[in-house]
């Protein structure tokens, strides 16, 4: 029997509502001789920031199983899945899975080649069909089979060989299942026989594909039978691993490439200051009616503005209506911290200055300055020429934080009343003198 490579197409959107696998064969060949068959199967889907793998375990790969009539056309006993192993959990879309028959080699396929898990992570899985990827139920379906044939769920054990999958040369068919449906094929391509009146419909149906050749899809119509080409193995028209034209080559590259926007997020701060205690984070880029925007992850806002922030680290998560998401770390700095209290040295007014004076004695220092009516600050800690009364003097740090202390000028001290002589009192040469009084407070005599 001769290798077949299947290519599975996985179609699936992160904008629908849930995944569509697909699931298509890109190439399969019957070989130039003997059984050099080979089966090509490619993921097809398009990638966005949520969505770029497809889970194959336990899907089916086979070649005709009686679905399109004909009893026993192409019908070989057993079929394979792949084996339900974390390696089928998450095959990139784009990626190329070949499927080939190693006791009959195509000469197109190195000799030992197996690559069943990407290694070199170049979207090729090259696989023996007796590969332990790879799981065989060598019991059904059996010829004649059923328009109505059901695969089964169990029986399934190590690979032997490839003739479960042995492609005839007079007609056959490859056929994918999906395990969620093992009722109808999900992609099949049936070639080389006219389906039954009372059969299922393949996707594709193709006229002959006899020994000696292969059959190719030649773009990204996989549904179309026009876009499926003969060609002859052996030659260059056979690509075992390797997409088949230019057209086809760059369908398959878009499916690895991420559709959805890619973006750098950026955000600006502000700081609290000592009027308003809290900080904001303002998201400058992307902007837009797609994004939406958050700061724990979980909460998503369309104002790009996040006020009354604590200080404190955040992470900035810009979400694309795409499902893309974009992050950045941004830090709301501490509020600033007000001045000490000021500490004051008051100079009252006197009976020879009416005014009085006050100095700062504490805080003092660069960045400081003071204000004795709130309006006007100044440099200096002293103010003086203050008038008797109440007054409350400002510290003013450079981050414009205060800090006030009461204070009080008191009044100048009351002038004292003239003394007063109440009778006046006439001295001659030689009479002795009578006591003088005076009335008053704080009296100094003079003589």
């Amino acid at each position: 029997m001769r290798k077949v490579y299947l290519i599975l197409a996985l179609c699936c959107s992160a904008l629908l509502a849930q995944a569509q696998t697909q699931l298509i064969v890109n190439e399969f060949s019957q070989g130039n001789q003997g059984s050099r068959e080979f089966i090509e199967l490619l993921v097809v889907g398009t990638r966005t920031c949520t969505d770029s793998t497809a889970d194959l375990r336990n899907w089916i790969f086979d070649d005709h199983n009686g679905w399109y009539g004909g009893s026993g056309t192409g019908i070989a006993a057993g079929h394979f899945r792949f084996k339900n192993d974390p390696n089928w959990a998450a095959v990139p879309y784009g990626s190329i899975i070949l499927l080939y028959n190693p006791d009959d080699r195509n000469t197109l396929i190195p000799a030992g080649a197996s690559d069943p898990t990407d290694a070199n992570d170049d979207y090729v899985y090259i696989l023996p069909i007796n590969s332990t990827f790879i799981e065989q139920n060598i019991l059904e379906p059996i010829s004649p089979s059923s328009t109505n044939y059901v695969y089964p769920t169990d029986n399934y054990g190590a690979t032997t060989d490839w003739v479960p999958v042995g492609l005839a040369n007079g007609g056959d068919a490859v056929i994918i299942v999906n395990p969620a449906n093992r009722t109808t094929a999900h992609f099949s391509i049936q070639f080389g026989f006219v389906p039954g009146t009372a059969a299922q419909t393949p996707t594709v149906n193709k006229g002959p594909v006899i020994a000696g050749n292969n059959c190719y899809l030649s773009d990204d119509q996989f549904t179309v039978a026009a876009s499926w080409l003969v060609g002859t193995a052996g030659t260059a028209e056979e690509t075992p691993g390797a997409p088949n034209t230019t057209a086809n080559a760059n369908w398959i590259q878009s499916m690895r490439v991420q559709s959805g926007s890619s973006f750098t997020v950026t955000a600006t701060t502000t700081a609290p200051t000592c009027i308003v205690p809290t900080g904001s984070i303002t998201v400058d880029a992307p902007t837009g009616a797609a994004y939406t925007y958050s700061i724990n992850g979980v909460d998503f806002q369309t104002n790009p503005v996040f006020s009354g922030l604590t200080s404190g680290n955040y992470t900035v998560t810009v979400l694309e209506s795409g499902g893309c998401t974009g992050t950045t770390s941004v830090a709301v700095p501490p509020a600033p911290g007000a001045p000490a209290t000021p500490v004051t040295t008051i100079t009252q007014p006197t009976c020879s200055l009416s005014t009085g004076s006050v100095e700062v004695t504490a805080p003092t220092g660069a960045g400081l300055t003071y204000s004795i009516d709130g309006v006007n600050f100044q440099g200096t800690t002293i103010f003086s020429g203050l008038t008797p009364g109440n007054y409350t003097l400002t510290v003013r740090n450079a981050d414009g934080c205060t800090a006030q202390s009461a204070l009080t000028v008191n009044a100048a001290p009351a002038t004292p009343a003239a003394p007063s002589v109440t009778t006046p009192m006439l001295y001659c040469v030689g009479d002795a003198a009578a006591p003088l009084t005076a009335t008053g407070s704080n009296l100094l005599w003079y003589s």
